[in-house]
């Protein structure tokens, strides 16, 4: 009796679920609201809904030739995974309505950079919270699924490929790695060269042309600074930098002579400030 009590549970809860899944493929039809099309929650909706229309499917199938733990493995994954994407939706709208309003404060004001690039700021938030959206979902998704495990597993013996070369092997884990952290190294290195340049020193009565000159010096340490620790994450030792900087030695000989006398002087100019930003030549 009990079994027979879960069964039917079980196949009312697929048939609620497919009834959602008809009502939204019928409905989305008649949305003719641009700014509704452009809604976050919408547009995962939209995207997700024909895979779970037939997850859902197969669920009713499967509860009515007796795999029901399959059956209900499906149900209570569409609908923990649609609850996560309306509480994620959810979040990421009120995060979104905060920094709206944060922008309006008078301490939103008072700061150089966000008055100055308030939009740009805005959007590049908008972007990577939306971004960071998207992947929390798909991680918790996939953990209800079951399927979490698995696709790292496959996703880890894919990075683990690599090439001997000589001493050194490279995989494309590596590679990657080796990417990820130079452009973080760009990013957090620009973003600092922006907060001192315009949020700090402008404050301050400093001579021409030594903000730009500290900023920029800053920018170039941190570069390089993040250079090291992407050699680092790429597996390279300590021995095998004395290789690298002996073939960077020959590629300055023959081909970059030009490069790194501009940057040399860029640097001294730097220093020296004998030009600075704002002089007439």
């Amino acid at each position: 009796m009990g079994l027979v009590y879960d069964r039917i549970s079980s196949l009312l809860e697929s048939l609620a679920l497919f009834s959602f899944h008809v009502y939204f493929l019928f409905a989305r039809k008649r949305f003719k609201n641009a700014s509704l099309r452009k809604n976050l929650y919408y547009q995962f909706l939209r995207t997700v809904q024909p895979f779970y229309f037939l997850l859902t499917l197969s669920a009713i199938i499967a509860n009515l030739v007796g795999y029901r733990n399959y059956a209900e493995l499906i149900n209570e994954a569409v609908l923990s995974s649609l609850i996560v994407l309306m509480l994620l939706a959810t979040g990421f709208f009120s995060l979104i309505s905060v920094l709206q309003v944060f922008f309006q404060t008078k301490v939103a004001d008072r700061s150089r950079i966000i008055k100055q690039y308030k939009e740009k700021i805005y959007k590049w938030l908008f972007r990577y919270l939306r971004l960071g959206t998207v992947y929390l979902w798909i991680y918790f998704t996939l953990k209800l699924f079951y399927l979490w495990r698995p696709l790292m597993d496959g996703v880890r013996n894919i990075l683990d490929l690599g090439y001997q070369f000589g001493p050194v092997y490279i995989t494309i884990g590596a590679v990657l790695s080796f990417l990820l952290v130079i452009y973080l190294s760009w990013l957090v290195s620009y973003l600092i060269r922006n907060l001192l340049e315009i949020e700090l020193f402008d404050r301050f009565d400093l001579p021409r042309g030594v903000p730009k000159a500290v900023s920029s010096l800053t920018q170039y340490f941190l570069i390089c600074l993040g250079f090291l620790l992407a050699l680092s994450a790429a597996g390279f030792s300590i021995q095998n930098l004395g290789l690298l900087a002996g073939a960077l030695g020959v590629g300055i000989g023959f081909g970059l002579q030009n490069i790194v006398n501009n940057f040399i002087s860029g640097l001294i100019l730097a220093f020296e400030r004998p030009v600075t930003v704002g002089d007439i030549i």
